[in-house]
């Protein structure tokens, strides 16, 4: 895919042992995320500086929008900065917040003495499936050409 023509943010950057850089950053260049403001992350890594970088996608599935503490329009206001990148032996560890998952809570009424709460899932003002930001890791070898 193009990354000249999407956004890239909130990049981390590493060397290994053996000389390699990595760099880890969000990516809107997979799918349609471009369009849907669904977002990706990406490893990248070089072993020589005058070469042109290699990459590899990091998630398995574009993430959706963040929908913790949506502003007036349901725009969430808040997307987790818990990003790193550590490298050793030609091996990278990316880190993220992820928000694939489910924002759960307890369902009303579901609950009695001695019978727990049903778990449930439920939508946001702006119609987008309420999600939880976790944090997610890769074990990835650096890219390179």
């Amino acid at each position: 895919p193009n990354s000249g023509a999407t956004d890239q943010w909130w990049q981390w950057a590493a060397f290994s042992q053996s000389g390699k850089f990595a760099t880890s950053y969000y990516d809107r260049k997979y799918s349609n995320d471009e369009f849907n403001g669904n977002m990706d992350v990406t490893l990248s890594g070089v072993d020589d500086p005058y070469t042109e970088f290699a990459t590899a996608r990091a998630t398995s599935s574009s993430m959706p929008l963040p929908t913790q503490f949506p502003d007036a329009q349901g725009n969430s206001v808040f997307f987790g900065d818990y990003t790193g990148l550590s490298a050793a032996d030609d091996v990278a560890h990316p880190v993220w917040m992820d928000t694939r998952s489910p924002d759960l809570l307890l369902c009303p009424s579901t609950g009695a003495p001695g019978v727990p709460p049903q778990v449930c899932t439920f939508t946001e003002p702006d119609g987008l499936k309420a999600n939880d930001q976790e944090i997610y890791t890769a074990v990835m070898g650096i890219p390179h050409l």
